[in-house]
């Protein structure tokens, strides 16, 4: 199952947010939430821009053997030991490894990995994040008790592309400058 990020995320938010603009005319914004659905894999270029659609979460089942692959490769109680989750279709991981052996030519060009979260950030402050928590379902690639990406286990996913900065709960980003353009 997949989403299409511009249409499904992007313009879906920039409505919401609209009506919720209007609704607030003669008061000051004083703050924009973002949230997104469970852990999804947006492959981007550089700048953020998609190069396919989201696979999304739990609900596509695609990877199933690069998750039986991976178990074998790290070991099932090694990964439950240092992720805090066990390798399931939740994962984004295993659908990391898919996309390297089944769309070669998106996972050499991807130099980010979004979720709906993290892609509405980048477009309206340029900035590469994602929190703790959606991180840390990035199974076997987030080191939970560490609160940071476990680095060590990248090799096989394609290293070219940059971890988000992450980590603690969530922060206020200045939202003062003007969103990017696209």
């Amino acid at each position: 199952m997949e989403h299409d990020p511009e249409t499904v995320w992007w313009r879906d938010f920039t409505g919401i947010t609209s009506e919720l603009v209007k609704a607030a005319v003669g008061r000051e914004l004083a703050a924009l939430g973002v949230s997104g659905i469970g852990p999804c894999l947006l492959s981007a270029d550089a700048d953020g821009k998609p190069l396919r659609d989201a696979i999304l979460y739990g609900v596509d089942t695609r990877a199933l053997v690069e998750i039986d692959e991976l178990e074998a490769e790290l070991g099932g109680d090694q990964v439950l030991a240092r992720c805090g989750s066990p390798l399931t279709s939740q994962a984004v991981g295993p659908k990391l490894r898919w996309l390297a052996r089944h769309e070669p030519a998106v996972s050499r060009a991807t130099r980010m990995m979004l979720m709906a979260s993290s892609f509405l950030v980048h477009r309206l402050t340029g900035r590469y994040v994602l929190d703790h928590h959606p991180a840390s379902q990035c199974v076997p690639l987030y080191d939970l008790a560490a609160a940071g990406w476990a680095h060590d286990w990248r090799s096989w996913s394609r290293p070219a592309w940059r971890c988000p900065s992450s980590g603690g709960p969530p922060r206020s980003l200045d939202m003062r400058r003007p969103p990017r353009r696209h």
